[in-house]
């Protein structure tokens, strides 16, 4: 092999990895893109899950309450369990 073959076969691999390395490039950019997006997305759905969560707490107290009466016989518990599984709060 020659010399100007060699230097022909340098160019050639050099090309090859300066076209890798812009593709490279442009993947990086698209994904960058497509996680400042997500991340964007991501804080506008927390503060929706906060407004909700804000809005259902108070019911879990009720919800206990209710999957109480409806699991337990109140009949079989004593006196003061009694008048308490009947409670909601």
């Amino acid at each position: 092999m020659s010399a100007d073959d060699l230097v022909v076969r340098a160019v050639r691999i050099e090309k090859k990895l300066l076209d890798e390395v812009k593709r490279q490039r442009r993947e990086l950019a698209t994904v960058n893109e497509r996680l400042a997006r997500l991340e964007t997305e991501y804080a506008e759905m927390r503060k929706v899950a906060e407004k909700v969560f804000k809005r259902v707490v108070h019911l879990e107290p009720d919800l206990h309450a209710v999957l109480r009466t409806l699991h337990l016989n109140p009949e079989s518990l004593p006196y003061p369990q009694r008048l308490m599984a009947r409670r909601y709060r």
